[in-house]
């Protein structure tokens, strides 16, 4: 039996972040691009069924009303990926919460609309190109950057680029994040670092994810999720097989027809434009 279960599934992501809000509070405070003076004080979850029934349906995910120091709320929409792919199109839907006089608002123009923010962690690398784990997205005017729409921003964290600090001087964002990426099912106890360990913060959500805090259904709900995750791998992987054989074989055609207009601009026989591409007589004549 593991000593530690993974705190990215969503029975142990429940345990730690919404049964112990300072936890969530936390979490949020490291994690997002918040003002210097809108540290969070004070949360409450919307909807209140915030995690899917279904592991094979849907993915993690927590909508999170937030209160900071001045009164002011703003919306956090939380979501827990496993794979790249698994990323929609629009990675959060924003929804609005409440309409109030931009009093809400802690930006610099303010708006009527309360502010949200996005927050994804994703166990995968979205982007080759990419060389930092913490990405923030934010709508901007294409020729003018400093013209922002305010109230809407996305902070994307990919685990597997970040790099623990050696130095001893880690900040609560590099705690957080180096506990979601190392701890796990293959976690021994040994090779968690002192940092972790040390602090009173994560050393609170460590003791969340192991394996004896569990109860028999929430142990089985954990492997039922599990399983999900398995399975929705194993079909995005078919699908990306799948798609990269089609795209092989459209891109093997289109050489094969370069190479056939090339040949006829030349005034090369059909027969050893044939021979040459493995292409019909009909498909050249077309060309």
């Amino acid at each position: 039996m593991p000593t530690y279960l993974d705190p990215k599934n969503d029975v142990p992501f429940k345990k730690i972040f919404v049964e112990h809000k300072d936890l969530m509070m936390s979490f949020l405070n490291s994690l997002l691009p918040l003002p210097d003076d809108c540290e969070i004080i004070d949360l409450e979850y919307e909807p209140a069924e915030i995690l899917p029934e279904n592991p094979m349906s849907k993915d993690s995910f927590v909508d999170v009303k937030c209160f900071d120091e001045k009164g002011r709320h703003f919306i956090v929409e939380m979501q827990m990926y496993w794979k790249k792919e698994l990323l929609p199109k629009q990675i959060f839907g924003y929804r609005e919460w409440g309409i109030g006089s931009g009093e809400n608002d802690h930006t610099t123009h303010p708006t009527p609309y309360t502010p949200n923010y996005g927050l994804a962690i994703l166990n995968d690398v979205m982007n080759k190109n990419h060389t930092h784990y913490y990405h923030r997205y934010r709508m901007t005017e294409e020729t003018h950057s400093e013209e922002k729409i305010n109230g809407i921003d996305i902070t994307l964290i990919e685990l597997p680029l970040f790099k623990p600090s050696l130095d001893g001087h880690q900040k609560m964002k590099d705690l957080w994040i180096e506990f979601l990426k190392e701890i796990g099912e293959q976690t021994k106890e040994e090779t968690i670092s002192q940092a972790l360990k040390e602090n009173k913060i994560i050393s609170k959500a460590l003791d969340l994810c192991r394996e004896y805090a569990y109860t028999e259904e929430e142990r089985a709900a954990y492997d039922k999720v599990h399983e999900g995750i398995i399975f929705r791998a194993m079909e995005l992987s078919e699908s990306r097989a799948e798609g990269e054989l089609a795209g092989e074989v459209r891109g093997k055609k289109e050489a094969q027809l370069a190479i056939a207009r090339n040949l006829k601009s030349q005034g090369v026989a059909v027969s050893v434009i044939v021979a040459a591409t493995g292409l019909s007589v009909d498909e050249i004549k077309a060309l």
